[in-house]
């Protein structure tokens, strides 16, 4: 019988927007999970300097990368065993955008990554394709590309496989294992999303709702060797610290009930 590959899953802390109880919170939830495979699911940088719809009073990408640089050296320090997985997310991918692709030599944050354990993470481009996708077996990890529910559910069945499951961010939206449904009937295909660690609201959301919004991490674990089947070889749980409406009441949430393994296909 083959051995299950555990893994910790993570996303979009926008650095630097992240919220540092968040950090302290994941930094601990590594040191107890302790991931064979640690992923963070993109939009680790905000870049908010170069995106189309950029105010004044922004940071400086330079404090930016100092920032994604302290915070990639914490958690290889917490987790030194783990293979560690970057998804460029839609704001990494802004800096290689083909308005700027005459700077994008310079604004790479690959380039400036500074710290030894910052290089220790391997990265994959932000493309809608299989290809660039990671996985584990059954299990698919990609930043996301659309924000409603649908159009989630065909990434789900798209870049993933039967039987699998598709563990995505993007949205900031955490919840638990869904599946995905065409009208009235269960398609073997579910997904999964640990929200966000962002911490004060962008001012390019301060007009917007974020109700939804909410901090967590998902950690699973999944059969390597089995990326086609027809049962799922894969367990998964979301554990969330609080959602944003939470935000008054002074409160978080980090309990955890063990992997949720879909019982679908023959046994």
């Amino acid at each position: 019988m083959s051995k299950f590959v555990t893994w910790l899953a993570f996303s979009c802390t926008h650095h630097p927007h992240h919220d540092p109880k968040a950090i302290q919170w994941l930094v601990t939830h590594i040191k107890d999970f302790k991931p064979d495979v640690l992923v963070a699911l993109g939009d680790l940088i905000d870049t908010q300097c170069l995106s189309k719809f950029a105010k004044s009073n922004l940071f400086a990408l330079s404090g930016e990368y100092g920032a994604v640089n302290e915070f990639l050296g914490e958690i290889n320090d917490a987790s030194p065993q783990s293979r560690k997985i970057w998804m460029q997310g839609n704001h990494e991918e802004r800096m290689f955008r083909e308005d700027q692709k005459h700077l994008s030599e310079l604004l790479d944050y690959r380039v400036h990554r500074r710290t030894p354990s910052a290089r220790k993470w391997r990265h994959f481009d932000y493309r809608f394709s299989r290809a660039d996708c990671y996985n584990i077996g059954q299990v698919t990890f990609g930043h996301g590309w659309n924000t409603t529910e649908a159009q989630i559910k065909k990434e789900a069945v798209v870049l993933g496989v039967p039987n699998g499951l598709y563990v995505h961010g993007h949205t900031h939206r955490p919840h638990a294992v869904r599946q995905v449904k065409l009208g009235a009937v269960d398609l073997p295909y579910w997904y999964i999303n640990p929200g966000t660690l962002i911490g004060s609201k962008p001012d390019y959301m301060k007009k917007r709702d974020d109700h939804q919004w909410g901090q967590g991490i998902v950690v699973g674990n999944a059969n390597p060797k089995r990326r086609w089947g027809n049962r799922c070889e894969w367990g998964a749980s979301m554990i969330l610290r609080k959602m944003s409406w939470w935000k008054n009441a002074n409160r978080t949430c980090t309990s955890y009930s063990g992997l949720f393994t879909p019982q679908y296909g023959p046994s």
